[in-house]
């Protein structure tokens, strides 16, 4: 298997995301971990990938403003118990090691 390959692979895998629930707190959405339980501001993941469960199926999302998503080019609103995950991000030895075998 070559390293494109190996790459989109581990990209892929379910342990290659943080899943979890968001939850308007305070007029601040907060990101709660599915794994830890840790709470998180939602804003705090503004430069990661991230996913919305819609329709029974991972959708890629981008946050809109402070209260929608843009799934797929059209707005949907953050929701109270809206399921997300985000791409957890590599270090770069890890990254460089995949590339190169």
């Amino acid at each position: 298997m070559n390293s494109p390959e190996r790459f989109a692979l581990l990209n892929r895998q379910d342990r290659a995301f943080i899943t979890g629930t968001v939850e308007k707190l305070n007029d601040q959405w907060v990101f709660f971990d599915d794994e830890n339980d840790e709470a998180t501001m939602l804003e705090f993941f503004d430069d990661y990938q991230l996913e919305v469960m819609n329709h029974n199926k991972w959708r890629v999302a981008e946050i809109l403003s402070d209260h929608e998503l843009a799934v797929e080019g059209v707005a949907l609103p953050l929701l109270d118990g809206m399921e997300l995950r985000l791409q957890k991000k590599a270090n770069t030895f890890f990254w460089n090691f995949v590339r190169r075998y």
